[in-house]
């Protein structure tokens, strides 16, 4: 449904009126669920409005219980706050209650398919955006050939191009669901 254009304050016509300054300044978490099974290998949850506010890269992490990505953002905004920025490449045990997080970029090509709430509040396809990654059972990432099959299935592998990856597809009640206790 849409809704016609809400005149701007100056009253010229056409124009629509922008969220209050204070509102698009206030860090915001945003949440979206696979919809596309060609692609999203399970729930996932991203930070909105990091780098407009404090210029760093937004944050998003796949794979676990929607309450727990949450507060994984929460705690990552919270440290980001506090001066200690996520880098490409690191490990983070400060963000999942002492649990390793690996760190890595998001490639531009998937935005449009996992990123959809964040382009439209940049009004533009390309900010940075950091991919944490959590560890199986045993204490290894999703690109150790050892992995826990769960623990690689759930986290896309986004910091390669669209081209060169394939997302596998995750059944919604398959591993994933095991994470609870975390």
């Amino acid at each position: 449904m849409l809704l016609p254009p809400v005149r701007a304050p100056c009253g010229r016509p056409g124009r629509t009126r922008r969220p209050h300054s204070r509102e698009r300044d206030r860090p915001r978490l945003a949440r979206d669920v696979c919809r596309s099974r060609d692609e999203a290998p399970a729930d996932w949850a991203y930070s909105i409005s990091l780098w407009h506010t404090l210029r760093s890269p937004e944050v998003c992490i796949f794979g676990l219980r929607v309450e727990t990505m949450m507060s994984v953002l929460n705690v990552a905004g919270r440290e980001i706050r506090n001066g200690h920025l996520l880098g490409s490449d690191q490990r983070r045990d400060d963000i999942l209650n002492g649990y390793s997080v690996a760190v890595r970029p998001v490639h531009p090509s998937w935005y449009r398919s996992f990123f959809g709430a964040g382009i439209d509040f940049y009004q533009a396809p390309l900010f940075p955006i950091m991919h944490l990654f959590w560890p199986g059972k045993a204490g290894r990432f999703p690109w150790d050939d050892r992995a826990q099959e769960y623990c690689r299935a759930s986290q896309p592998q986004l910091w390669s191009s669209k081209n060169e990856t394939r997302v596998c597809n995750v059944e919604r009640c398959g591993g994933v669901r095991q994470l609870r206790g975390w």
